[in-house]
């Protein structure tokens, strides 16, 4: 029935057709994935109002081992407090550093295997004050963030490897009056 050549082919595809058949194997495979996200999203404040913002990541059931952040703001706007990891599902801070004059803020955390994994896990908090007046059109509290990029925000996977997988930001608007 089967030549020498087709046997272990058609065996193989049988096999794999009857995997799928049966749930035991996902096809495609699921995509992996991490996001970060600030929140709150959005906020009105006066000029000289004090607020905080969270940074959360969701690793999408995976573990991972570090996550950086790197916040892209308007200094003119607005000027950044302090950085605070208190209550972070991460044990441990490799990166903190506000860069004021080019309004960047970058913060990088990591934690030991087996990882964290978690839905709506606090990465670090910022304390903001109001400077000046904006209306924003679009989103002005943003992550630098370039998929597959590991020099900007970026997810670590635990695989020994680190890789990659941070596929989604969720940036903030904030207006001063």
């Amino acid at each position: 029935m089967f030549s020498r050549r087709t046997g272990p082919v058609w065996i193989g595809i049988i096999i794999l057709s009857g995997m799928f058949l049966m749930g035991q194997q996902t096809w495609p495979p699921p995509v992996t994935q991490a996001t970060l996200t600030i929140f709150p999203s959005s906020g009105s404040y006066s000029v000289g109002d004090t607020f905080s913002v969270d940074i959360l990541i969701d690793t999408h059931g995976e573990s991972v081992l570090v996550a950086s952040a790197y916040v892209k703001y308007d200094p003119t706007s607005f000027k950044i407090n302090t950085i605070d990891s208190t209550g972070s599902v991460f044990t441990s801070g490799v990166e903190n550093i506000i860069d004021s004059a080019n309004g960047l803020l970058r913060i990088g955390m990591s934690a030991p295997t087996p990882g964290i994994i978690t839905a709506s896990g606090k990465v670090a908090s910022i304390s903001f004050t109001a400077l000046a007046p904006t209306n924003p059109t679009a989103d002005n509290v943003v992550f630098d963030f370039t998929p597959g990029s590991t020099n900007r925000s970026y997810v670590g996977r635990d695989d020994e490897l680190g890789t990659g997988i941070l596929t989604g930001v969720n940036n903030a608007r904030f207006t001063v009056n």
